[in-house]
């Protein structure tokens, strides 16, 4: 059987079959599908990086607003939170600046802020915690949480700000006072750093100290009485841990210094003769007859030359300066040295440490020797012999220059004896019990243990006649006689070992640790009674080399090379050492003069009830005393205006410190007590919210006048000390644009007690202006300038120059967020005028702005106002 056979068909025409048409689409379908997934893809990018750039936004916003705050303005978060919704987990504030809603570009976002205190070591930031000292470094840490596809998201920026006026306590220097020998402890030792002097303490009873420093190396100094300065070698206190420093201070070794002080305010009667039998040169007339010859010698003490006329010659031809008057029983002879007969001047002066001779006569012979007088005088027993009688020696204007006065029948007038009258029997004068009276003198003695005649000037001058002379001892015969040949002003002038007993004077040494002492009232055992002195003795003065300064009133003595040598021992001066030295080996006399180039400061210290308060520290003029067992002190200071300051920088805690303006003159003796009230401790606390704020100023005032101030340490806790007892007005020292609340505390301070007088809270004296902009009732989500001012705003801002600033009315401006909101901070206290910038973008290329004023706006410090601002 034969296959059928179909008719052929050509393949040339256009045609698909059903199955090709199918594939195709198939494919078609893949290349479709797959367009559409890229589509999404991209669509899903865009928005991301929509979300990341509004959530950069919001956080560059809060982080620049926050870092135009103050350092101090800026709180470190004291109640934080955790949001773990987020992959990593949120650390926030929840307090000061709590977590905020934005809603931006139709999205929501959640702002979260956190400010922490941090530290840079090894150049490595790291949080430490709230009570850690100010590091003088606090971070911004913003993050910005979003959901997408419910899934949430988070963006983080971080930012410093750095307060580069305050070096931050953030590390301490801590150990103890101890001594050098045994080690033992010492409490009440005043620690410092040498380079920050604010950096102190004082030690504890068991001799332990410790303060904050800012790290760094430093050196250490401690000081304390009876102990020498004691200053460590560098020491590093290193940031985050400290330093250890303990001392070894070494006990100040010490002795004493003593002598004697005199002064001589001016010529003396040296020596006494009432009567002689011997050869003579009368002014009657020459020869070598028996005469019966009186005369009185004069002394000069001074350091300077005196003279007695203003030339040599005839009575009152040759200008006198002095007078010599006597008392012979009952009459008076007046003036010798210008009497009637015209007594006549050999020589008008009397050298430093030299003798004048007045007589009845221009010559005699004594001790077989001629003497010839430097004045005579004709006038018959002008000097009683056989009575009682006086010599005085006045100055023209009858101001008595010295006196001496001796008993007999009836006595002496007492007008004319310095104190007790010279002895005798009462009958006889300066006759002997016999009735003999030749030759018998009244000799001013040298000193009271220089009881001699000749080595030493005849200058000692208790102002006592029955101790300052040596005279007729009255019995048989007499133990004196005619001993002492009369000295002339041609003979040698003689050294000075004493005068008038400087009792009360001042004596201090240039050892601050010594404080000072008086001289007082003591005696000499001699024959013929008890000479008065007047002895020192300044106790605690540390070995080494020191001056001395002795004063009483415009006299003064200085002595330097003052050597001690070893503990315990008494070095009298003035000594073959010290200049000047002594006068001859032993007699520790030191000779005032009237002459200074230093001005001298005494006084003591008391309480408010008069007692002594023994140990105060008193300084002027880089001169440092202590007050010694009855609050005395006194010091030797440079001439000019000064200060005294009375226990300096409270180092008696229980009394104020007290400052006194003086002027010391050259050769002055100023007087200068004072009374030191118990003093108590104001303390108390600045914060800003719940931040404890450092290095911030505290001062407290008593009727208007600042008494005490401090600065509030790491914790934002003051502390003014050494306040005495009165109700003060406590007041923190702000700066511009800053308030406290209160303002003022008063509180009262009571004796040796430290009141807590509460806290501080610091805000700005800045209020805000505040709301939201809108444009043809739209957020502004893209930005617009809000300017206000207390003056009129015009459209077009003038150009400021420096010149002309300060007389313009301060401008405030402030761009709106991306949400369209603004916060504008402005000064408190004033009413504003506002204007508000709205750009808006015409086609492609042209700006048009939008503008809109708003007037009367009131903002009170620490508030915010709202104003909205619409345009059009």
């Amino acid at each position: 059987m034969e296959p059928i056979h179909g008719r052929h068909t050509s393949r040339s025409r256009a045609g698909t079959t059903i199955t090709e048409l199918m594939v195709a689409m198939v494919i078609l379908s893949i290349g479709v599908l797959g367009m559409f997934g890229a589509f999404r893809y991209i669509g899903t990018s865009i928005h991301v990086s929509r979300a990341k750039t509004l959530a950069t936004n919001l956080g560059q916003e809060r982080i620049e607003s926050l870092k135009n705050l103050t350092y101090y303005g800026l709180l470190v978060a004291t109640t934080t939170a955790t949001d773990n919704t987020v992959n990593p987990a949120v650390l926030y504030d929840n307090g000061e600046y709590s977590p905020e809603t934005i809603v931006t570009g139709g999205m929501t976002f959640t702002r979260y802020t956190l400010v922490e205190m941090v530290q840079v070591v090894n150049d490595v930031v790291s949080s430490v915690s709230l009570t850690y000292p100010d590091t003088g470094m606090k971070k911004i840490t913003v993050t910005v949480v979003w959901s997408d596809a419910g899934v949430r998201k988070s963006w983080t920026l971080s930012n410093l700000l750095e307060n580069p006026n305050v070096g931050p306590l953030d590390s301490s220097i801590s150990g103890n006072a101890q001594s050098a020998v045994g080690f033992t402890n010492l409490a009440g030792v005043n620690v410092s750093v040498d380079q920050y002097p604010d950096y102190t303490a004082i030690t504890a009873a068991d001799g332990s100290y410790s303060f904050r420093v800012h790290h760094g190396t430093y050196t250490v100094s401690m000081s304390t009485p009876g102990y020498y300065d004691w200053t460590s070698s560098v020491v590093n206190a290193p940031q985050g841990s400290g330093a250890t420093v303990t001392s070894a201070m070494v006990a100040i070794a010490s002795g004493s210094i003593a002598g004697s002080a005199w002064y001589n305010p001016g010529l003396v009667i040296s020596e006494v003769v009432g009567t002689t039998t011997t050869v003579a040169v009368k002014p009657s007339g020459t020869g070598s007859n028996s005469y019966d010859v009186e005369y009185v010698e004069l002394f000069n003490p001074t350091t300077y030359q005196i003279s007695l006329a203003n030339t040599t010659g005839s009575g009152s031809s040759a200008g006198e300066h002095y007078k010599l008057n006597t008392y012979v029983g009952g009459t008076q002879y007046s003036d010798l040295m210008n009497n009637a007969a015209s007594t006549v001047f050999v020589s008008s002066y009397v050298k430093s440490g030299g003798y004048y001779l007045i007589a009845d006569a221009q010559a005699f012979f004594v001790n077989g020797q001629w003497v010839t007088s430097n004045a005579y005088y004709n006038q018959t027993d002008a000097i009683s012999d056989t009575s009682w009688g006086g010599i005085q020696l006045t100055d023209t204007a009858n101001n008595t220059v010295d006196q001496v006065c001796w008993n007999g029948s009836g006595g002496p007038p007492a007008h004319y004896c310095n104190g007790s009258y010279i002895p005798t029997d009462g009958t006889h004068g300066l006759e002997d019990s016999s009735g003999n009276k030749v030759g018998n003198q009244l000799v001013r003695f040298s000193s009271p243990t220089a009881l001699g005649r000749g080595t030493y000037g005849s200058a000692y001058n208790a102002q006592n006649n029955a101790t300052d002379f040596q005279y007729p001892v009255y019995g048989s015969p007499s133990t004196l006689g005619f001993n002492f040949t009369p000295f002339v002003s041609t003979s040698p002038a003689l050294p000075i070992i004493s005068g008038v007993p400087a009792v009360g004077a001042y004596v201090a040494a240039s050892d601050s640790n010594s404080g000072s002492t008086q001289t007082y009232t003591a005696y000499v055992s001699a024959s013929v009674g008890n000479q008065l002195y007047a002895p020192f003795k300044l106790v605690g003065v540390a070995t080494g080399s020191w001056t001395v300064d002795i004063a009483l009133n415009s006299y003064y003595a200085q002595l330097t090379g003052v050597v001690m040598m070893t503990q315990g021992s008494v070095v009298g001066i003035p000594n073959a050492a010290t200049v000047p030295s002594w006068t001859a080996a032993a007699p520790y006399e030191v000779e005032l003069s009237s002459t200074s180039y230093n001005g001298f400061i005494k006084g003591t210290v008391e309480n408010t009830t008069g007692g002594p308060i023994p140990g105060i520290s008193v300084t002027c003029a880089g001169v440092t005393k202590t007050t010694d067992s009855n609050g005395l002190f006194f010091m030797a200071v440079t001439s000019g205006a000064a200060v005294i300051r009375y226990n300096p920088n409270n180092a008696n805690t229980l009394y104020v410190e007290q400052d006194v303006p003086v002027t010391v003159n050259a050769g002055q003796l100023l007087t200068e007590d004072t009374v030191l009230s118990q003093g108590g401790t104001l303390t108390g606390y600045v914060s800003i919210g719940s931040t404890p704020i450092p290095n911030f100023t505290v001062t407290a005032n008593l009727n208007g006048n600042q008494m005490g101030a401090a600065v509030t340490n790491s914790a934002g806790v003051f502390t003014i000390r050494g306040l005495s007892t009165g109700t003060y007005v406590v007041e923190p020292v702000v700066d511009t644009g800053q308030d406290t609340s209160p303002l003022t505390i008063s509180a009262t301070v009571l004796v040796s007690q430290t009141v807590n007088i509460g806290t501080f809270t610091v805000s700005g004296a800045y209020g805000s202006i505040t709301g939201w902009v809108k444009n043809n009732s739209a957020l502004v989500t893209t930005g617009a300038m809000i300017l206000a001012s207390t003056g009129t705003i015009p459209s077009t801002l003038p150009a400021i120059y420096g010149s002309s600033a300060a007389a313009q009315s301060p401008v405030y401006a402030v761009s709106s967020l991306a949400d369209g909101t603004y916060t504008l901070p402005v000064r408190g206290s004033n009413t504003y005028n506002l204007k508000v910038f709205v750009p808006t973008l015409s086609g492609t290329s042209a700006v048009t702005t939008a503008i809109k004023s708003y007037s009367g706006i009131a903002v009170s410090p620490g508030a915010a106002t709202t104003q909205n601002l619409t345009l059009p």
